[in-house]
C-alpha cells in the first residue's frame, strides 16, 4: 500500500499520475485494513494533509492518539514545488467560482492583485510561508518518498527527461516496482486534471512583477532553503532532488 501527499498546487496529480504508472490503484479515503497495490490519502479525502494537523490536532482526536494508525508502516509519496510557482498557480486558480469555498474572497481582484494576496495576506489565508510551513516537517520522516515537480515533470514540462527518469528509477528501486523509467515518465504529465492550468517549471518568472518579487523576498526566505530553492541558482531544480532521491526509505515493522 501506498499514501500520497502533495502541496496545494504543487502537482499533486503528477504524484497521482506515477502511481498509476507503477500499477496503484486508487482507492482514496484510508480503509480499515490497507491493502498492497492500492494508494490512499493520510486523512479523508484530502489530497493536502498537512503534518501539523495530523501529527498534533487530528491525534487529539484519533482512537489512542493515532499510535497505531497505518502511517508509519506505509510508504509515502510526496509532491513539492518551488513556492513561488506554487503561489503563481494559486492566483491562476483560487479565484474560479465552485472550484475553492473561498473564491469569493477574490472574485473582485485582477490577477496581480491575487497574486499580492496570495504572497502575503494576513487576513485570510496567511503568506505563502504560512502555508507551505505546514508541510516541510513531512521531509523529515524515513517512510516519505519527496519528489519535486521540477524533477518529476519531465521534458514536457520544462524539465529533463533523465533526471525525470532517475528520480521515477529510484521511486521504483523504493517500492520494488517494475517498468521502464522512461516509458513510465511517458505516463506522468496529464493535462486533462481539473486543476491543470499550465504544468510548467518557472512560471513565475513570467508573472511575478518587481512589487510580487519585493513582496515575496521580504518574507522570512526559511521555507525556501528548506525546500532548497533559491532565486540565485541558474537551474529550476531544487539543491536537495538527489539527497532525496539517493536517501533510503526506511518503513516500521507493524
Amino acid at each position: 500500500p501506498l499514501y500520497l501527499i502533495g502541496l496545494p498546487k504543487g502537482g499533486t496529480h503528477l504524484v497521482m499520475s506515477l502511481a498509476a504508472a507503477l500499477g496503484y490503484t486508487a482507492r482514496w479515503t484510508t480503509p480499515e485494513k490497507l491493502k498492497g497495490g492500492e494508494w490512499y490519502y493520510v486523512e479523508y479525502s484530502n489530497a493536502h494533509t498537512r503534518a501539523k494537523h495530523f501529527f498534533v490536532e487530528s491525534v487529539y482526536k484519533g482512537d489512542f492518539g493515532y499510535r497505531n494508525h497505518p502511517f508509519n508502516y506505509t510508504p509515502v509519496l510526496f509532491g513539492y514545488r518551488n513556492p513561488a510557482d506554487v503561489v503563481t498557480s494559486e492566483a491562476n486558480y483560487y479565484h474560479k467560482k465552485g472550484r475553492t469555498a473561498f473564491y469569493n474572497y477574490f472574485a473582485h481582484d485582477d490577477f496581480d492583485q491575487r497574486l499580492m494576496k496570495l504572497i502575503d495576506d494576513p487576513y485570510l489565508l496567511g503568506s505563502i510561508r504560512d502555508r507551505i510551513v505546514d508541510y516541510i516537517p513531512w521531509f523529515d520522516f524515513g517512510n516519505v518518498i519527496p519528489l519535486s515537480f521540477e524533477a518529476l515533470i519531465g521534458h514536457k514540462g520544462g524539465g529533463n527527461k533523465d533526471v525525470q527518469a532517475q528520480l521515477i528509477w529510484s521511486v521504483q528501486l523504493k517500492l520494488h516496482a517494475p517498468g521502464d523509467p522512461y516509458a513510465l515518465g511517458e505516463q506522468v504529465f496529464k493535462t486533462d486534471s481539473d486543476t491543470f492550468f499550465k504544468g510548467q517549471c518557472g512560471t513565475y518568472k513570467e508573472k511575478f512583477t518587481p512589487e510580487h518579487q519585493a513582496a515575496f523576498n521580504a518574507l522570512p526566505q526559511d521555507f525556501m532553503h528548506r525546500l532548497g530553492y533559491d532565486y540565485e541558482q541558474d537551474t529550476v531544480y531544487a539543491k536537495r532532488i538527489d539527497e532525496y532521491r539517493k536517501r533510503p526509505l526506511v518503513v516500521d515493522i507493524a
